[in-house]
């Protein structure tokens, strides 16, 4: 805002008189809008207005009277012109813009400060009305409550869903009770904007049911969707697999990633029945588990990648060892993140604090939760091995390690009834650093492999052993994944203020109050497209976000007060 301010003092008379230099200011307070989160299309010259030279200084570029070098003289642009060299829906947001400025407003930053407002508004509004930027197509199974790394990787799905880097085609849960585990990632993903991705309650896992305290902690979350139909959620016999296949069927060849941060007993049940759809249209595996100790290299013969001990494939070792094998002799290639990774990128405690602040009430959940979470696995670590109080948590995973991984080794003379919050440094986000693997461009960024070629495919392992973490020195990932989990948090705030997924109606009986259930409604008596607005009641806290509608008209104090409110949204997110 400062530099908006300081670009409209020196420039104000072009939105009177249409010279040249409009179009550069055009193109900074497009770049505005790009710096508080919408991604602006490019901007497009035409042939005869060539590009302003670099500024000397901190003023803004200006057009050039003449061609550089050539001496040759041009006819400076009309407004008209500088408009139609925008993109279409560019050019609209800044025609409204314009036209709607009053004639009084004679002070520069009163006339810039509208200009930017109308074009965030009319981005919001294409934002709300059209699907996202489309990134890489994949579906994730995982075991949602069990650990809160699950929950934070939907996080950091919306940040990667915003950046146009991912686009997640079915979340599936495992692990009883699969279909509370539906619930509570429909209700994740609703409060994150994300109400369009499909949730299915799938197996078992294998391991039998998680921790009763942990499935107790589930059912009392406020935002859980129990009307599983009203956003897109399936249950029922076999709910999972028949997402992912039909997931795949409607997806390119080669063109779906399969992330597995869970039991692979259902990733093996698709792989078994359904093997030469998932070669056909599978373009990489990634797998949050490890493997036994390998050369790197071409394999010798009947050499393969092994699971070992991880938490994941030991739910259910036959399935693993089977999904494995299966998807190295399909050719499908393999990414698999060890637990050493893991260990490799820690986040501090703090983070979850800087969730909280955001003020969505997921962020407020983790931090409430993790305290609760990290004493639980305190005292599943702490007791002996052939206890069920461990719930499946592999024999490795004793006390010595516990205090190693989050205590950085101290904490051994702590009795298990006694609280080891005061110690805990850091966490291990080992399902999240799984969904940055996926992005290409991200997993080369942050990560190193060691490599088995089998049958021609190259098959890669992030994190072979404590010496070699598979993270890159230096690559930031920390700090990285850090600014992206905020960056989700805040769409969550963003999504309950802007209105920007509403659930249909559906088995839960609530009216139809979706966006085009309601545009449906009223199209017929709205000659132009209406700007709506919500408002957080009081009941919402207990009812699952009910949203009413303020109004059905623009009167000027409507407009006014719109307005306000894109100015004090821009003020904090700047």
């Amino acid at each position: 805002w400062r530099f908006a301010g300081q670009l409209a003092k020196g420039e104000v008379g072009v939105f009177r008189d249409g010279r040249s230099t409009m179009l550069d200011l055009l193109e900074r307070a497009h770049a505005l809008m790009g710096s508080v989160g919408v991604s602006p299309p490019r901007l497009r010259r035409p042939p005869s207005i060539p590009p302003s030279p670099p500024a000397a200084s901190n003023e803004p570029p200006a057009f050039a009277s003449s061609a550089s070098g050539s001496g040759a003289s041009f006819e400076e642009p009309s407004t008209t012109q500088l408009l139609d060299s925008l993109p279409p829906e560019v050019c609209l947001a800044v025609r409204e813009a314009l036209l709607s400025l009053p004639a009084q407003a004679a002070q520069a930053d009163d006339a810039l400060e509208h200009i930017i407002g109308c074009l965030s508004e009319h981005r919001k509004r294409r934002g709300r009305q059209s699907s996202p930027r489309r990134g890489l197509e994949f579906l994730v199974t995982m075991d949602l409550g069990q650990d809160l790394d699950d929950e934070m990787l939907l996080v950091l799905l919306a940040a990667l869903t915003q950046r146009g880097l991912l686009a997640c085609r079915g979340v599936i849960t495992c692990l009883a009770p699969a279909d509370l585990r539906a619930q509570l990632a429909a209700g994740t993903l609703r409060s994150l904007g994300l109400s369009g991705v499909p949730t299915a309650a799938g197996t078992d896992g294998g391991g039998g049911g998680g921790e009763a305290a942990a499935v107790e902690e589930m059912k009392k979350v406020r935002y859980l969707v129990r009307g599983l139909s009203s956003t897109g959620a399936q249950s029922g016999l076999r709910a999972g697999f028949a997402l992912m296949r039909s997931s795949l069927l409607a997806a390119e060849d080669r063109s779906l990633v399969l992330v597995v941060v869970s039991s692979l007993k259902d990733a093996a049940e698709l792989v078994r029945e359904e093997g030469a759809l998932f070669k056909r249209k599978v373009r990489q595996v990634v797998i949050q588990g490890g493997v036994l100790p390998f050369s790197p290299g071409v394999a010798a013969a009947g050499e393969m990648l092994e699971p070992d001990s991880a938490h994941n494939n030991a739910f259910d070792a036959a399935s693993s060892r089977f999904f494995y094998h299966r998807c190295q002799e399909l050719g499908v290639p393999l990414l698999v993140l060890s637990r050493f990774a893991a260990y490799g990128c820690q986040v501090p405690r703090s983070t979850y604090d800087d969730l909280a602040a955001t003020g969505g009430q997921i962020g407020r959940r983790l931090q409430e939760t993790q305290r609760t979470s990290i004493e639980r696995l305190w005292r599943r670590a702490c007791a002996p091995a052939d206890s069920p109080s461990r719930a499946g948590l592999p024999v490795r995973c004793d006390k010595r390690w516990f205090c190693d991984t989050f205590l950085g080794g101290d904490g051994r003379d702590r009795a298990e009834d006694v609280s080891i919050w005061d110690l805990v440094r850091g966490f291990n986000m080992y399902d999240p650093i799984a969904l940055v693997a996926a992005v290409p461009a991200l997993a080369e960024r942050f990560f190193e492999t060691d490599d088995l070629v089998v049958h021609g495919v190259r098959h890669r392992v992030v994190g072979v052993s404590a010496d070699r973490s598979g993270v890159r020195p230096g690559s930031g990932l920390q700090e990285w994944l850090c600014a992206a989990f905020l960056e989700g948090a805040r769409l969550e705030a963003a999504a309950e203020e802007g209105e920007e997924e509403l659930p249909r109606s559906g088995s839960m009986g609530r009216p139809p109050w979706s966006r085009a259930e309601r545009g449906a409604e009223q199209h017929a008596h709205a000659p132009i497209a209406r700007a709506w607005t919500s408002r957080r009641t009081h009941a919402r806290t207990h009812t699952h976000a009910h949203v009413r509608t303020q109004t059905q008209t623009q009167t000027q104090t409507h407009a006014h007060a719109r307005a306000q409110r894109t100015r004090t949204t821009l003020l904090r997110r700047q």
